[in-house]
């Protein structure tokens, strides 16, 4: 009997990271050990673009450029999110046919271990006169 409790205590103790760790991976950090990240990716760069007087979505139309240095990362049409897993000194550039250039430069994205730690921005367009 003691025997039995025995072994399947050791084949709960053998079975339960890898149960735990079925979403996640482990990094090791030499300060702190090991580090359990999930897998899901995460964007550096949220925006809300919104018509700067009536606070209405702008989104529709525009054409959202995400640039650190060299890097280059045109947004496909609808999306706003982008710099995804990417650390970086970002400068956005939104352009819509019916606003004036938007700009925002020095966005700064940094990250853990694991994943990046996301920057929300509300950009307000200001109308073509």
């Amino acid at each position: 009997m003691i025997r039995v409790r025995f072994l399947l205590g050791i084949q709960l103790a053998l079975s339960l990271p890898s149960v735990l760790a079925c979403d996640d991976f482990f990094t090791e950090d030499l300060a702190t050990g090991p580090v359990m990240c999930t897998k899901d990716m995460r964007a550096g760069i949220v925006l809300t673009v919104v018509d700067e007087v009536t606070g209405n979505p702008a989104l529709s139309g525009s054409t959202i450029t995400l640039q650190d240095q060299s890097y280059v990362e045109t947004l496909p049409q609808g999306s706003s999110a982008g710099a995804w897993e990417r650390k970086g000194n970002y400068d956005i550039i939104i352009s819509h046919p019916d606003y004036l250039t938007w700009l925002r430069q020095n966005v700064l994205v940094t990250a853990d271990e694991c994943h990046v730690h996301t920057v929300e921005i509300e950009a307000k367009l200001k109308k073509r006169t």
